[in-house]
């Protein structure tokens, strides 16, 4: 097993209940076998937005152990609502664990965007993407709002960085 990174699962809806399905589920899995194949000194499980009260990091974190993640080596990110804050609070994490190299794990048309948010906080990353059954037309609709996401990331980021030096 390496010790020098971590790997960090973005989350997604949650079922009532907790249940993990779609998207989640796919990532999940991916993320469950990364750790299997590649190891890891932690896995962090990073999503704050809460669905019939459950946290997407609380369920993730249910769905890994099941999977046979040992429960003391996952994290839980619990405060993120967004894949800006998944990368800002898992970075966070990182550092109190002085670890600068994830492998990150999103579904395929969000990877681009995400491991670039990563790597804006100073981070290497190695992609895992979790594969998305959509169609065609599905995936380029997604791709579009990518694109978009990834502007307004930007934006923001200039933003700040106008702020922080004003």
């Amino acid at each position: 097993m390496s010790a020098e990174l971590a790997i960090v699962i973005l989350g997604c809806r949650v079922e009532p209940g907790g249940d993990v399905r779609g998207a989640l589920k796919r990532r999940l899995a991916r993320g469950a076998r990364v750790f299997r194949e590649h190891g890891a000194r932690w896995v962090i499980v990073s999503g704050g937005k809460r669905w019939q009260g459950i946290s997407e990091a609380q369920a993730m974190r249910h769905e890994l152990e099941r999977l046979g993640v040992p429960g003391e080596l996952i994290l839980e990110e619990a405060r993120s609502c967004s894949t800006r804050e998944n990368a800002f609070f898992s970075r966070a994490l990182l550092d109190a664990h002085a670890i600068d190299h994830i492998r990150l794990v999103t579904c395929d048309f969000h990877m681009r965007r995400a491991a670039g948010l990563f790597r804006d906080h100073g981070l290497r990353v190695t992609e895992h993407p979790a594969r998305s059954p959509i169609s065609a037309s599905t995936r380029a609709q997604r791709s579009l709002s990518e694109l978009f996401k990834s502007a307004l990331d930007r934006y923001l980021s200039r933003r700040a960085d106008a702020r922080s030096s004003a």
